[in-house]
């Protein structure tokens, strides 16, 4: 049973790996091009918030409302980081970098950065849920193939003390 509950946790966190991964793939691509591509545009600022996750991390966002070369509206609620929060105020302005084909795709700040934290924090739950798995399966496919070794640790375990057992008999 311990080693059913490993292996389900080594493939969430392989599943899990795997779908950080594919985001982080997706950002780091897009922040690559705003870097290369990106055009740039003060914004007005609609709202600011922060979350606060589980472990009492927190997360930074301004709403923000611009119009790119072409003067096509857009409003994007984007993650910021501390500074560029503070720095920020309701109904004042900020720069944003946003691609010309999609300007969905954008970041806030004076100079767009290419993001690869997701697909590292991916890579490692990736690897991590993945050696747990190869490792309980290789165990349990030991202990398939030896099944005297399994068969004597719980002996070993049960019947520690068969001294008393044979005293009474006598």
């Amino acid at each position: 049973m311990k080693r059913s509950k490993a292996i389900l946790g080594g493939l969430v966190a392989l599943a899990v790996g795997g779908f950080l991964i594919y985001s982080g793939v997706k950002e780091y691509r897009n922040s690559k091009r705003l870097v290369n591509e990106g055009k740039s545009a003060e914004a007005k600022v609609n709202d600011k918030d922060m979350t606060t996750g589980r472990k009492g991390l927190r997360s930074y966002y301004l709403a923000v409302q611009f119009k790119t070369e072409a003067g096509q509206p857009v409003e994007k609620r984007v993650q910021v980081s501390s500074g560029d929060y503070d720095s920020a105020n309701v109904g004042g302005t900020v720069p944003v970098h946003y691609l010309a084909d999609d300007p969905s795709i954008c970041q806030v700040g004076n100079k767009a950065q290419v993001k690869w934290s997701t697909f590292v924090i991916g890579a490692f739950l990736a690897v991590v849920g993945g050696f747990g798995v190869v490792r309980q399966a290789s165990h349990e496919s030991h202990a398939a193939e030896n099944p005297a070794d399994e068969t004597a640790e719980t002996a070993d375990a049960s019947g520690s003390d068969d001294s008393g057992d044979e005293a009474e008999a006598a």
